[in-house]
Parts: C-alpha cells; structure tokens; sequence
C-alpha cells in the first residue's frame, strides 16, 4: 500500500468523525428541547437504512448497514448533537431525496434496485445541492465502523489481543484492522 492509498482509505474511514465534530467538542447539552424538537418518521428510518445498505451493502463477507441499524443510528446523533440548523438541513435533504428519486425514476428509493439506487445516490452525490447526502454518508461510516457488526464482521477484531507490533504488513484485499 502506497501513501496516497493510505491517506484515502483513513479520509474515508475517519470522514464521519469531521462532521458535525464542533458538536461534540462542546459535548452533549443537557437540555433536551434540541431533541425533542427533532423526529423522525419510521419511513425515515427506513429510508435512511436504505441509502446507508446502498452505501455499504451486505457481501458475503459482513452484513451492510442496514444490518446495523444506521438509520436509528443517524436519528440519535442528529437529535441530540446536532444544531437546529443541521437538523433542518437533515431533514430537508430527506424531503428532496424523496422528490428527486420520484421525479427521476418514478419510483421510491425503496422500490429502485440494487443498481438503479447505486446509479442514483451517485447522482446526488454529483450534485451540487447534495450537501444533505455528505451527511448521510458520513454518518454511515461512523456509525457502522464503531457498530459491533462494522467492528467485528467487516475489520478484523481481537479482542484481547496479544503484544503490540506497531508494524504489520498490509497486503491488498485484506480486512483492516479494528
């Protein structure tokens, strides 16, 4: 693995943890109004797990994000960290979605198939207005990497592990380390 494979694979790995960060840097508030303030229907949640398995599907290797609940996930962070502002943008961009997809394909996001809801998160992605989706990407690798199924199944995981060696080789293809 060269350097610049390495810088993209922790960019990409650790792209969760950036947004929304001054959140947590200032740590979780104790009023829960922000909260409260902040819901989500079922058919969001199950939306949100959508996009999330079109992001990280199920392989043979470990289940996808659905597996993992990322949609519930997404929901508590937004709630309780996130400002008003960030909520609204959230939850704005799952109106849009839904627009989009049904003006572009005719047809809900949960009704695509594997490739056309691939084919299309791209799309978004590609947009310019998409700033909605970085959200959900993001909250997708954070969430599912720190899961128990992302950290277990999908990384290679001791659990006790052994001594420390700073340095391991990595070979192509394998799965990371926890």
């Amino acid at each position: 693995m060269n350097r610049r494979d390495a810088l993209k694979f922790i960019a990409t790995a650790c792209g969760g943890v950036i947004y929304g960060a001054d959140a947590f840097s200032q740590g979780k508030s104790n009023d829960n109004s922000a909260k409260k303030a902040f819901v989500l229907s079922r058919d969001d949640y199950d939306l949100l797990d959508e996009i999330a398995e079109t992001i990280i599907p199920t392989n043979p290797d470990s289940p996808g994000a659905k597996a993992a609940k990322i949609g519930a996930f997404m929901g508590e962070i937004v709630g309780s960290y996130y400002s008003p502002n960030q909520q609204k943008v959230f939850s704005q961009g799952l109106v849009s979605f839904r627009e989009r997809c049904q003006k572009e394909t005719g047809r809900s996001f949960l009704d695509l198939s594997d490739e056309e809801s691939h084919a299309f998160l791209l799309a978004v992605a590609r947009a310019p207005k998409g700033k909605y989706y970085s959200m959900y990407r993001q909250l997708t690798l954070w969430g599912y990497f720190s899961s128990e199924i992302g950290t277990t199944k999908a990384r290679r995981y001791a659990p006790i592990p052994g001594r420390f060696e700073g340095c391991i080789n990595y070979k192509k293809g394998e799965k990371s380390w926890s």
